[in-house]
């Protein structure tokens, strides 16, 4: 096995990786945050990945039980705060420019040593997480059916999380072009990153402000959890919109209070 201390530094060179790779077959541990990383580019790289790989791995047990929750009474999760809801929600997925490309990055580095077999799992896990990205794009043509022509999308949040304005692989961004190309009119808002989302992609229409987005929409996506879209009221969100439909696509608004409000409730990982 792999002894971590508890304090300390951990030295590993690439031929030590290999022989870890094959050894001990990349199965995930716990190191301490104090622990330091470094000697060897590829050593380095896939040291600094073991921490980032447990929540990796808790984020795939979490989105791959998504769907089946949504058609049962049951929040298995979040019972541990050590590991729990503080942390990860089921939704739709994590983005960004560090998790994604570093999973791809760790597997295929396997791959050049001949121990792919031992990273089946970092693949099931960016396909798990992409699947739920197809999971929204499926509702909203399920709630839309064939007026999805004729309907206005509003998508809450751009960036791929709240408090940045880092579109790097956004389940939001993704979301919002998947939608429009099925011919819906999608109108994006983000407190922060319509700058960038218009450098980007400037045919994807914006709203500076929640109310704008939200009028005369006929489905809202929550896809980004900025605080604004998390505390909205759905009272007065009902005001603005065509028709009530909301995908809580990050499992963080209240499923009663909406639909008191008269709203049809989509949620992900939950009924």
């Amino acid at each position: 096995g792999l002894l971590v201390p508890s304090q300390g530094s951990i030295r590993i060179d690439d031929q030590e990786l290999e022989d870890v790779l094959a050894a001990w077959r990349i199965r995930v541990g716990y190191v301490p945050q104090d622990v330091s990383l470094f000697d060897g580019s590829v050593a380095q790289n896939v040291a600094l990945t073991w921490t980032d790989d447990i929540d990796r791995d808790r984020v795939r047990r979490c989105l791959e039980q998504a769907q089946l929750i949504e058609t049962v009474d049951a929040r298995p999760g979040g019972l541990d705060e050590r590991i729990g809801k503080k942390f990860l929600q089921a939704g739709v997925g994590f983005g960004g420019g560090c998790l994604p490309k570093d999973l791809r990055a760790f597997a295929a580095r396997a791959e050049e040593l001949g121990q792919g077999e031992s990273v089946q799992l970092f693949y099931e896990v960016d396909k798990i997480n992409q699947r739920r990205r197809d999971r929204v794009v499926d509702l909203v043509q399920d709630i839309l059916g064939e007026g999805i022509t004729d309907a206005k999308v509003a998508i809450l949040g751009a960036a791929f999380k709240p408090h940045s304005d880092d579109l790097r692989d956004s389940p939001a961004v993704e979301v919002a072009l998947r939608v429009r190309a099925l011919g819906a009119r999608v109108v994006v808002t983000d407190p922060v990153a319509l700058d960038k989302l218009a450098a980007l992609h400037p045919n994807l229409d914006r709203a500076k402000t929640l109310p704008d987005a939200l009028m005369d929409a006929d489905l809202v996506v929550l896809a980004t959890e900025w605080r604004e879209y998390v505390t909205i009221d759905p009272q007065d969100a009902a005001a603005r919109v065509r028709s009530r439909n909301v995908i809580d696509g990050r499992n963080v608004l209240d499923p009663g209070q909406w639909r008191d409000a008269g709203w049809a409730y989509y949620g992900l990982g939950r009924c």
